[in-house]
């Protein structure tokens, strides 16, 4: 992997008058692997949808590549203000994205449909309220934690499926094991789940999940994704790892009630609760410490990414942090790195147990 160029958005820049802040997800216009426009998309943890052009033609990321050009806000039918998370295209014409929440005090994670209009407003843009449409199973309606849920979205190449994960364990799970988890965009139902096994650390403390973009076509039925994992310590600041995940082998646990080691095997309903130790998680290998691999780079809270075009045999990945409006951060800084394409289509299988308690 190599570090192809950052920008540096100080914590009172502006976009029409309103503060940006909070980024939590990235989305090119078209499909998010295979195709390439400037077009772009971030959605903002405070219900705000901000439009921009990033040029990363030249295979770096310099000043004046990242252009904000609207922005708008959302409001969620019955709910006004939601914790907006993730963002995914499901069209080449990019009429229609999908936007995933958290689950906050009076509101569940949700996979909503949002449509954008066309006819420009003063260089200004207008979008119709998102629609949920998608059928959340009801192990995370009871079990989500809060400011913990669906900060993941992506979809699948032939865009059929989208792709997500809870950001940390449900209530019902041990520590660590996440449920990556894909619905139909068709008909917005569950298709499959797996389990994921994050990475923990010294403190006791386990990594959260805030990024996943599908490389194929294939879903959790097989499929390779990246996965973005990110963990804070006042002492050793952020700790930042990118993945490649292989769900090819992972058992599906959708019927699994609990996935937890000291779980007795009882039947509860059509569901039961399952260790882990006798089911196969999906597996990952780790590409990229941004610690380890950017020394001289300042780490910050990375919590979405996309993929940009394929530069000089290089797979360019565009990630952007969260600023929590938070003075004593950076600010909101996009960073590009070029990333080795042949480890996605050569790895058929990866190690058996999954990475943990890396230092």
């Amino acid at each position: 992997a190599e570090f192809l160029g950052s920008i540096l958005f100080d914590i009172s820049f502006e976009v029409e008058g309103v503060t940006l802040s909070e980024l939590s997800a990235l989305a090119f216009e078209g499909n998010s692997y295979g195709s390439w426009s400037k077009r772009a998309y971030a959605v903002g943890d405070d219900g705000l949808l901000f439009r921009m052009t990033v040029d990363l033609d030249d295979g770096h990321l310099d000043e004046g590549d990242v252009v904000f050009t609207g922005v708008s806000f959302l409001r969620f039918p019955g709910y006004g203000w939601v914790d907006a998370e993730g963002l995914a295209s499901i069209n080449g014409t990019n009429t229609d994205l999908l936007v995933s929440t958290e689950w906050q005090v009076g509101t569940n994670s949700s996979i909503s449909q949002l449509g954008i209009e066309p006819v420009r407003n003063g260089g200004a843009f207008d979008t119709r309220s998102p629609e949920p449409r998608f059928r959340i199973p009801d192990i995370f309606t009871k079990n989500v934690r809060s400011n913990a849920g669906f900060e993941a979205l992506t979809a699948t190449t032939n865009l059929e499926e989208v792709v997500t994960i809870n950001e940390m364990n449900l209530a019902c799970d041990d520590a660590g094991l996440l449920r990556l988890s894909s619905f139909s965009v068709g008909s917005g139902n569950l298709t499959t789940m797996v389990s994921y096994q994050a990475d923990s650390f010294p403190d006791g403390q386990r990594a959260g999940v805030p990024e996943l973009i599908a490389l194929d076509d294939l879903g959790l039925r097989g499929g390779k994704a990246l996965a973005l994992e990110r963990y804070f310590s006042p002492e050793s600041g952020n700790t930042i790892r990118l993945y490649l995940v292989n769900s090819v082998g992972a058992d599906d646990v959708t019927e699994c009630s609990e996935l937890r080691e000291s779980c007795a095997e009882i039947a509860i309903g059509e569901s039961a609760c399952c260790d882990p130790s006798s089911h196969r998680t999906a597996q990952k290998t780790l590409i990229f410490d941004f610690g380890r691999d950017l020394p001289n780079v300042p780490i910050d809270n990375y919590e979405a990414m996309a993929l940009g075009p394929v530069v000089n045999d290089r797979q360019v990945l565009l990630l952007v942090n969260d600023n929590n409006h938070n003075p004593n951060q950076i600010g909101t800084q996009f960073v590009a790195i070029g990333l080795d394409r042949e480890p996605w289509s050569s790895v058929d299988a990866l190690p058996s147990s999954p990475v943990s308690n890396i230092s």
